[in-house]
C-alpha cells in the first residue's frame, strides 16, 4: 500500500509532467483498470510517470556522461530477456514531439 506522501508525489510528477508536455493527465490513473497510464500526450501516447528520489542514479548517469565532452541524445538499456528501453532528456522528447 502507498503512503499519503508517495502518493503526493507521484501526483505532482504526473501533473507537471503533463503541463511540460502539453499532454493530458489521467485521473484514477492505477486505481481503475481502463485507465492504466498516467499521462496521453497530445499525440496519443501513453505513458507512464515514476518519481524516485534515488532509484535512478545510474540511469542520471549515463544520460548525463559527466566525463564526456559530448553528452548522448539517448542512453538505450535492456536486461538479459527483456525489450530495449530507451530514455532521453525532457528537451530530447520535445525535439522530437515537434517534428512533422
Amino acid at each position: 500500500m502507498m503512503g499519503k506522501a508517495s502518493k503526493k508525489k507521484g501526483y505532482r510528477g504526473e501533473a507537471e509532467f503533463a503541463k511540460l508536455t502539453n499532454g493530458k493527465r489521467v485521473p484514477l490513473s492505477g486505481s481503475v483498470n481502463e485507465f492504466k497510464n498516467d499521462v496521453i500526450l497530445p499525440n496519443g501516447w501513453s505513458v507512464e510517470v515514476k518519481r524516485h528520489k534515488n532509484g535512478l542514479k545510474t540511469l542520471y548517469d549515463w544520460i548525463e556522461k559527466k566525463e564526456s565532452v559530448q553528452k548522448p541524445d539517448l542512453v538505450a538499456f535492456r536486461a538479459d530477456f527483456k525489450p530495449w528501453i530507451i530514455c532521453m532528456t525532457l528537451e530530447k522528447f520535445q525535439q522530437l514531439l515537434n517534428k512533422k
